[in-house]
């Protein structure tokens, strides 16, 4: 071989390892932009999915105070008008005592003067008694419910003996004594009845009252129950909102980030695009 081909060959060798090495470097940029373009990809892809996970959570969080907001109005509706019925029970007890108390004053006024009316009516029979027992006399014949008799003529009364011992009207007396009598005995039935039914109206009054302390106590508890559930709902929606706005927080810096980051990737990718039309 003379020396002109061994000067073309080692020209021509050394053209061909520097058109390797150039293809190597283009190869080892391109892989390195390869793997730029990946990373840049992925993670795009992943604050993109994480971006898109905080706000599918703050849209829940968002649902769930919406629910927690109509269970604390429905609360509050609930204790307004539990405490509406508890005032109008308390004015329905005192009612009922005040209606108590007056019937009961009634009830004394009148078994006070009824009890006065039988004290008087036992004197006034006592004395009437004690009055046809003075002046009636025993040894008479019973003629009093008799039509006296005329000797001289019958339609002539015959002529009083003024002289003769006092008779009294003994029989009127023994009329007044039975009307006294029985009016006397009405007044204590009348005593007896009204005593009953003042015990009757009592017992009433005092089993209605019962059963409204124990309504008065029921819904006092259901006023406690209500406002504990009242407060655990409101602690429950500021929890919600404070999840939710640390949830709006982070997808802000998520954000920040993959725009931060979209600028290299736009370029890398660019630039990834531009050198393999290239090669």
């Amino acid at each position: 071989m003379c020396s002109s081909d061994l000067a073309t060959g080692g020209h021509f060798d050394n053209v061909v390892a520097a058109i390797q090495k150039m293809l190597q470097v283009l190869i080892d940029e391109e892989n390195e932009d390869t793997v730029k373009r990946d990373e840049c990809i992925k993670k795009t892809h992943d604050h993109t999915m994480h971006k898109n996970d905080l706000l599918y959570k703050e849209e829940r969080l968002t649902h769930k105070i919406g629910v927690l907001s109509s269970e604390i109005q429905q609360l509050e509706d609930n204790i307004d008008e539990n405490n509406t019925n508890r005032e109008e029970q308390r004015d329905s007890l005192a009612e009922a005592k005040t209606d108590r108390d007056d019937a009961h004053a009634a009830f004394n006024t009148a078994q006070a003067d009824d009890t006065e009316a039988v004290r008087l009516l036992t004197k006034a029979i006592a004395a009437l008694t004690k009055f046809k027992q003075a002046h009636e006399d025993s040894s008479a014949p019973t003629v009093l419910a008799q039509e006296p008799e005329f000797e001289v003529d019958e339609d002539q009364a015959p002529e009083a003996d003024l002289d003769a011992n006092y008779g009294g009207r003994t029989k009127e007396s023994n009329g007044i004594v039975t009307i006294l009598t029985q009016i006397k005995e009405d007044l204590v039935s009348e005593l007896g009845s009204d005593s009953k039914a003042e015990g009757n109206e009592v017992m009433a009054f005092e089993q209605f009252t019962a059963q409204g302390r124990s309504s008065l106590q029921a819904m006092y508890d259901k006023d406690v129950a209500l406002n504990k559930a009242l407060g655990e709902t409101k602690e429950s929606k500021v929890d919600h909102e404070d999840k939710r706005q640390d949830r709006v927080d982070e997808r802000g810096v998520v954000q920040k980030a993959l725009d931060d980051m979209q600028k290299g990737c736009d370029w890398v990718l660019n630039t990834f695009e531009i050198g393999r039309a290239h090669v």
